[in-house]
């Protein structure tokens, strides 16, 4: 009896923010069941959302997070690819959460998460920098979770007999996790992200924890700077221009219409030529368009495709001119004309 007392005191000792409830680990959690309730009430499917529905919601996509939209990397902590995946994490979120609340409190948990979610989405964004992949979810957060149970597992801060215990059932959820995480469509490096910056942050809870310090705002404060620090420092070097660039070319087909409109249908030799002035505007606008992508940063596929709509532009800009010319009786435009067709033929052809 004495043992089990003296057990129980350790625990309560271990848990000094238990009285203060659970706020954060509730809130959380409904604000993560909040988004995927909007989500679905917007028209997404509840078993899988498209990646339109996921990126419009704020997932993780590199183009767009290196192109302009860094806050992905936060909000993508709070997005489901469905309500399974949504269903599965809250149930891990409550699990450590209640407990890790009562030992942290209220600041640190959510520093840890914030932090560690960040971290993971980070992680993500780096290890598919070369692909196009759609990350989403509360994961990599709760991974980060685990590694803060991780680093609290490795002091004496818990009594022996529940440290043992839980070190035995969190190392065998871990490894199990990550070795499902291996299966096709599964983000296993935000998972790693998580892990790893989650044993770190709680390695720097653990003085205070241990001095029985109640203020935890500096460390918290200075864990989630540096946690901001990094993502804007990896977003500001590793700037992607993909974004951009599509953006610029959706404007590409109605100038090239306009400046198409002058063929293929018969008015009168007067009408033709101001048509022939009115598309050559629009063939200089398309010429302006793309040389103001000169210079972003590009994949080199992408460096071709402009290449290619640059030298298309321009044939069709002299397709035009020498239109004109012919119109109004130049010889040897008809000869020319035919030379351009062939040569816009070759173009299109790539």
């Amino acid at each position: 009896i004495e043992e089990s007392q003296a057990e129980e005191a350790a625990m309560a000792d271990a848990t000094p923010y238990a009285a203060q409830g659970h706020r954060v680990t509730y809130g959380l959690i409904g604000v993560n069941i909040l988004v995927f309730l909007l989500m679905a009430f917007t028209g997404a499917n509840l078993l899988a959302p498209s990646g339109e529905d996921l990126i419009r919601w704020g997932a993780n996509y590199l183009p767009y997070t290196l192109g302009g939209e860094p806050w992905r990397l936060f909000t993508a902590c709070f997005v489901h690819i469905g309500i399974l995946h949504l269903l599965l994490n809250m149930y891990a979120l409550f699990q450590q959460g209640i407990f890790l609340e009562s030992v942290l409190g209220r600041t640190r948990l959510l520093t840890a998460y914030i932090a560690t979610g960040l971290i993971s989405s980070l992680t993500s964004l780096w290890w598919h920098r070369n692909d196009m992949v759609v990350s989403a979810g509360a994961s990599g957060a709760i991974f980060g979770l685990f590694g803060v149970f991780g680093a609290l597992l490795t002091s004496k801060l818990l009594p022996d007999s529940v440290r043992k215990q839980l070190l035995g059932s969190i190392g065998a959820v871990i490894v199990i996790n990550l070795l499902y995480g291996l299966k096709a469509g599964i983000d296993n490096s935000a998972h790693v992200g998580g892990l790893v910056s989650g044993f770190i942050i709680g390695q720097l809870f653990l003085p205070g924890l241990k001095k029985k310090q109640r203020g935890a705002a500096r460390i918290s404060t200075a864990i989630v700077l540096a946690a901001v620090i990094a993502c804007g420092s990896y977003v500001a070097l590793h700037p992607d221009s993909r974004l951009q660039f599509e953006t610029a070319l959706e404007q590409f087909p109605a100038h090239e219409a306009k400046g198409l409109q002058p063929f293929g249908h018969d008015t009168t030799v007067v009408a033709l030529i101001g048509e022939l002035d009115a598309a050559q505007v629009h063939w200089d606008s398309a010429r302006t368009l793309l040389r103001r992508t000169g210079n972003l940063r590009l994949s080199d596929a992408d460096v071709r495709r402009r290449n290619l709509l640059e030298q298309y532009t321009e044939l069709r800009a002299q397709q035009n001119r020498l239109a004109r010319r012919q119109l109004l009786g130049e010889e040897g435009a008809a000869d020319s004309l035919n030379a351009l067709d062939t040569a816009i033929d070759k173009v299109l052809q790539q």
